[in-house]
């Protein structure tokens, strides 16, 4: 094992944490130093202390599904305390001795049929505090796993840990996306995540079709009053030294392309965890300029407001008290106070007079007479 090698090593790792081609490949010079013919990431259930093959390298698909068919039970790291702590490494014929490797049918039923021999395994802890493992093999007939081999592998023992934690929190956040993007494609309006440039980071489907027509203009060489007036509000959304962030909305009047469209941009707090996004994003929503629909229609779909909420909220940004709206909808006054707790937490705002600003200018209702 030379510097040579395990520079080379560490720098596959390194290449591998965004392709999994070459991660493969990562892993196969990993094996090689090792003098290992197989190697596989694994992780041990806590609750049956049982291994389970998570990445596997260059390993048949049969003889996986054998593993966790049924060999997988019988295999004697199963019922051992081994590989208890991070670095620690493994070899078979130390730890079980020949005798016992010759008898045990996890050795002669499962790895023997399969060409595989000697087994070495090696424990690697990211700073999360999940815990892999790292299963190497020899072929029938190779010489077993000796302390050279151990030294090479606890030598790049701190890159793979560091690359298997990067690839643990993009693939964490990989799956976060899926999710943002599922949710997003529900909504029949444009939707998207923008920055303070007007860099639109990611969109659903509606937007996409949005900034496929003159719309997309307004992000990609456009320097009109509409473009400034939708910054405007993003950075709004954003906030910045001495303001703090807060929903802002605009009906694009300017240009012929946009004239009637309203945007309504969101901030986005870095705890939402559900949507995974950086604070210098806020959430921009989109409405096209179409026919007249009936305000109610467009509170429920826009802000998720329950057909009661919609009632309430258009007649609050009409200027009628809380004590008003029950007279005139027939309920309790305490029942239209919860419809108000649940406008206001759905559509950002905090006051009556912020809700009316908000709907008067997306002209979802007239505004208030003085």
């Amino acid at each position: 094992m030379t510097p040579e090698q395990l520079l080379t090593v560490e720098r596959a790792l390194l290449a591998g944490v965004l392709s999994e081609d070459a991660w493969r490949e990562a892993l196969m010079r990993l094996a090689e130093l090792a003098g290992a013919s197989y190697l596989a990431v694994m992780s041990r259930d806590e609750g049956t202390g049982q291994f389970h093959v998570t990445e596997p390298v260059e390993l048949s698909a049969r003889l996986l599904e054998d593993y966790e068919a049924e060999f997988r039970a019988i295999n004697p790291w199963n019922a051992m305390d081994v590989l208890s702590r991070d670095g620690e490494t493994y070899l078979d014929w130390d730890v079980l001795g020949q005798g016992f490797i010759r008898r045990c049918p996890f050795y002669q039923e499962f790895m023997r049929p399969h060409g595989l021999a000697h087994m070495m395994g090696h424990r690697v802890d990211t700073q999360e505090g999940t815990r892999h493992y790292l299963s190497l093999h020899k072929q029938v007939g190779d010489a077993a796993f000796d302390a050279g081999a151990v030294a090479a592998v606890s030598a790049v023992h701190g890159s793979v840990g560091r690359a298997l934690a990067v690839r643990q929190e993009l693939r964490g956040l990989q799956q976060a996306h899926a999710w943002q993007r599922a949710v997003l494609d529900t909504l029949s309006v444009p939707v998207m995540l923008v920055d303070g440039t007007g860099c639109v980071r990611q969109a659903n489907r509606a937007a996409e079709a949005w900034l496929s027509g003159p719309g997309g203009r307004l992000f990609v060489g456009g320097a009109g009053r509409d473009r400034q007036a939708l910054l405007g509000i993003v950075r709004q959304a954003l906030g910045g030294p001495g303001a703090p962030p807060r929903l802002a909305s605009v009906r694009l009047s300017f240009d012929a392309d946009h004239a009637g469209t309203a945007c309504v941009a969101i901030p986005v707090g870095e705890g939402d965890e559900r949507l995974a996004v950086r604070a210098e994003t806020a959430l921009l929503m989109i409405w096209p300029t179409r026919p007249r629909e009936p305000a109610q229609a467009l509170l429920r779909q826009a802000f998720g407001l329950s057909a009661a909420e919609a009632r309430v909220a258009a007649l609050m940004a009409q200027g009628y008290t809380p004590q008003a709206i029950a007279g005139l909808r027939s309920v309790g006054e305490a029942t239209v106070r919860t419809h108000i707790k649940a406008i206001f937490r759905k559509m950002h705002v905090h006051r009556q007079h912020d809700l009316a600003r908000l709907l008067t200018e997306l002209s979802l209702v007239d505004a208030p007479p003085d």
